[in-house]
């Protein structure tokens, strides 16, 4: 780990299964900054190869073929991956990763849940999404609307980003807002 004056800083694992190693408010909003900041970053994500960019460590999974494959293959080696980093904090950005993060998280984790959209909306909407079947939106919303709710109270820290996780109370003492009204729905 780098060191920062006489401490050793802390090591934070940032982990997505389906953003660009790239991406504006991942990488260069939060890693980036982080970094710069003296943390010890790492980027869990599907990417061509391992590297360091901008003193971000980029751990590369394999790129996933099809949502499918994304779904089913490339959440569990993400999640792989980021807990052989062993970091004193993880910080996720898709809404898949949620069963991972919650087995992470009995094991006394520490994770930051950034949550990008609020996928119960979303899922209502017949050109969202479009591989759910219209009769089953208004079921599937809300099961994952349940889910995620109950996921997110064993998370450490919540950073909501639309006023419905807002309104909808997500673990009120620990969350963040970044972007109030910023995104979709």
């Amino acid at each position: 780990m780098k060191t920062r004056g006489t401490q050793l800083a802390k090591k934070v694992v940032h982990v997505s299964s389906a953003h660009s190693a790239s991406d504006i408010r991942i990488f260069k909003k939060q890693c980036r900054s982080l970094a710069k900041a003296g943390y010890d970053v790492v980027l869990v994500i599907p990417h061509a190869r391992d590297e360091i960019v901008e003193g971000v460590q980029v751990r590369a999974v394999p790129l996933p073929a099809s949502r499918k494959e994304r779904m089913m293959k490339t959440t569990k080696l993400v999640w792989d991956v980021a807990r052989r980093e062993a970091p004193q904090l993880y910080h996720f950005h898709d809404p898949e990763l949620l069963i991972g993060a919650v087995r992470l998280a009995k094991t006394g984790a520490k994770i930051i849940y950034d949550v990008h959209e609020n996928i119960p909306a979303d899922l209502l909407v017949p050109t969202d999404k479009a591989y759910i079947p219209n009769w089953s939106r208004k079921l599937v919303s809300k099961l994952f609307g349940w889910y995620e709710y109950r996921a997110s109270t064993r998370m450490s820290a919540l950073i909501p980003v639309v006023d419905a996780h807002i309104k909808r109370g997500r673990s009120r003492s620990r969350r963040a807002v970044v972007c109030r009204g910023g995104h979709r729905r």
